[in-house]
Order: C-alpha cells, then sequence, then structure tokens
C-alpha cells in the first residue's frame, strides 16, 4: 500500500467515524487511544502471509471495504432497518481486537483445539 493509499484511506476512516455522534465517536476515540493507539490504522489484516489484507494498513483498508459492501448489502436486503451509524460503527469495528487487548499490540493468539487441528495457528 502507497503512502498516498494509507493517507486517503485514513481520510475516510475520519469522514466515516464522523457519522458516529457524540458522545458515542468520542468514547470510540479513547477506547482506540488507550487500548490501541494508530496501531489500529496502520496494521495488517493479518499476520499470515497469505491472509487477506496482510500489508501495513491492511486492516483500516479491509474494514472501509467491509463499510462499503455492508451499506450495499443492507440497501439491497433490508433498506431502512439499520441506520448509517449502526452499519459504519459494525463496519469500521469488527475487527477492532486484532489490534490488541490494552497491553499488547495486534491479535493475541489464543488457539482453540479446532485451530490447532486444522492448521489455522
Amino acid at each position: 500500500m502507497t503512502d498516498e493509499q494509507l493517507e486517503k484511506n485514513l481520510a475516510a476512516f475520519r469522514s466515516l467515524k464522523a457519522i458516529i455522534p457524540d458522545p458515542r465517536r468520542s468514547s470510540v476515540d479513547e477506547m482506540m487511544e488507550s487500548q490501541t493507539g494508530t496501531w489500529y490504522l496502520t496494521s495488517p489484516a493479518s499476520s499470515r502471509e497469505n491472509f487477506h489484507s496482510c500489508f501495513p494498513g491492511g486492516l483500516l483498508d479491509h474494514s472501509l471495504r467491509v463499510v462499503r459492501y455492508l451499506k450495499k448489502l443492507a440497501d439491497a436486503m433490508c433498506p431502512g432497518l439499520f441506520s448509517d451509524e449502526a452499519l459504519v460503527f459494525v463496519a469500521l469495528f469488527h475487527d477492532l481486537g486484532k489490534s490488541g487487548d490494552g497491553e499488547h499490540e495486534g491479535d493475541v493468539p489464543n488457539p482453540t483445539d479446532w485451530q490447532r487441528r486444522n492448521g489455522e495457528l
């Protein structure tokens, strides 16, 4: 991802986040600052080379694509059921846990038996 594309994604993120009204937006800002800093905005969506969006800024790029597709899906299948605020909130932050747990940056491995059996580690 180029610096130009990352800047474009950051601008899109700020614009979409503005749809979330205060005090929820302020709460999101505080939570992100205390738990992830800027890591959420610059991290890959996956640390595994063969997984989607495995590049710096991939998590944000992936989340922005989820916003677009979720909006299209909601408009096609259940128009008017969900507010833009709800769709943006869910889509932007659906993978927030990948940005760490407040003590560790990044996804904190928590392997299950299923993951071990199926090579998902």
